[in-house]
């Protein structure tokens, strides 16, 4: 938007849900223009023509804001897209690259344009000039198919996919090493994800460790770089883990994941902010599950370092005086004798609750309690 003569520029608001609602109004069924008798989807291709990454882009907020609404209008101008720009590759990946990661409405056009991507890219690889040069790219848009077969379930497929990634990565590697061996190890955690999904644990644990080899490797000489990654991948073995039942182990590798993510998170909060709180998560139910305290200093610590330290100081405070209470009943079935000693390190309230609960068992059995 224009400011005032001379002045300043006014950006546009975005996400811009206006914008998208007069999308709808206009374009969509029922709209103005269709109404009019006004073909709505060449509207959209002379958008397109001209600015596809931006259309693209305003479309795909549109079919998340209002695919709930049972509008599906814009997925169905972004299937016209690429079916108009179906023979250029390049085109596709324009489109395709504004798709989120992880979708719901426009699941299905994802994985339908990721599929198509790489079918064109293996055709390039193979012959021409740029065959050499598409590899990287065909490994890359393997491993987004791979993820996005994972997600709707096709496990076998996911794992196929992953797996002519890892292939064209090592091949990489052999040249390239310094260039693609960061491509190789989150191919690798792909990978071993793939093959703990279908069962086959000895080989998804064997891909996620040699990931986290070559994060170990790289850190050492570019750690800002690296750890961030050598701490996804750990996570990633961790949950690997806990899908066998190896509760205990997948706790203590959560936690080392943790350990290394924890410097970056008091630096940089807001971008590893999520990937803190899915590790912090992983450690309290991979603990309980292996019958074992958390650790949560290293929780505490983390916990502050994103403004949530209050919360969790007063939780692992909790979980403290509990194991202490339990200590103390676990010592007077064994001894008959409740420890003074360590009475007085609980709240003078909390110790007495226990002496008048200790002397009313021992009355209501009919013997006399030796400690008090």
């Amino acid at each position: 938007m224009p400011g005032a003569e001379d002045g300043p520029q006014i950006a546009p608001i975005l996400p811009d849900i206006v914008g998208e609602a007069a999308i709808m109004c206009w374009l969509g069924n029922g709209g103005v223009l269709s109404r009019l008798g006004i073909d709505t989807t060449a509207s959209i291709h002379r958008a397109a023509s001209t600015a596809l990454g931006r259309t693209s882009q305003v479309l795909v907020r549109a079919a998340q804001d209002f695919a709930a609404a049972g509008h599906d209008e814009p997925v169905r101008w972004l299937y016209a897209m690429a079916q108009a720009t179906e023979a250029d590759l390049g085109a596709l990946i324009v489109i395709a690259e504004q798709l989120p990661k992880e979708t719901i409405a426009l699941c299905e056009l994802a994985l339908d344009l990721t599929r198509s991507i790489v079918d064109r890219l293996r055709i390039v690889a193979i012959v021409g000039e740029a065959a050499e040069a598409a590899h990287p790219l065909l490994s890359a848009w393997l491993s987004d198919l791979g993820n996005r077969l994972s997600h709707v379930g096709s496990r076998e497929e996911a794992l196929a996919a992953s797996q002519e990634a890892v292939d064209i990565r090592r091949r990489l590697v052999q040249t390239r090493p310094d260039a693609f061996l960061p491509d190789l190890a989150m191919s690798l955690n792909n990978l071993g994800g793939d093959l703990s999904n279908l069962g086959r644990r000895e080989e998804a644990l064997a891909a996620s460790q040699e990931a986290v080899d070559i994060y170990r490797r790289l850190a050492q000489t570019r750690p800002d770089a690296f750890l961030p990654n050598l701490a996804t991948s750990i996570s990633v073995m961790s949950d690997i883990l806990a899908a066998h039942d190896r509760y205990g182990e997948a706790a203590q590798a959560a936690t080392q994941a943790l350990e290394i993510l924890a410097p970056f998170v008091e630096r940089y909060p807001q971008t590893y902010r999520g990937l803190a709180r899915t590790i912090g998560d992983d450690i309290l139910r991979y603990s309980e599950a292996a019958g074992q305290p958390p650790g949560n200093a290293l929780l505490a610590r983390v916990a502050r370092a994103l403004g949530e330290g209050e919360a969790v100081e007063e939780e692992s405070a909790t979980e403290a005086m509990k194991a202490k209470v339990d200590a103390i009943l676990d010592a007077v079935e064994k001894t008959g004798v409740l420890d003074e000693d360590a009475l007085a390190e609980l709240p003078s309230g909390l110790a007495e609750q226990l002496r008048a609960a200790w002397t009313a068992a021992r009355s209501g059995s009919g013997t006399e309690n030796p400690g008090g």
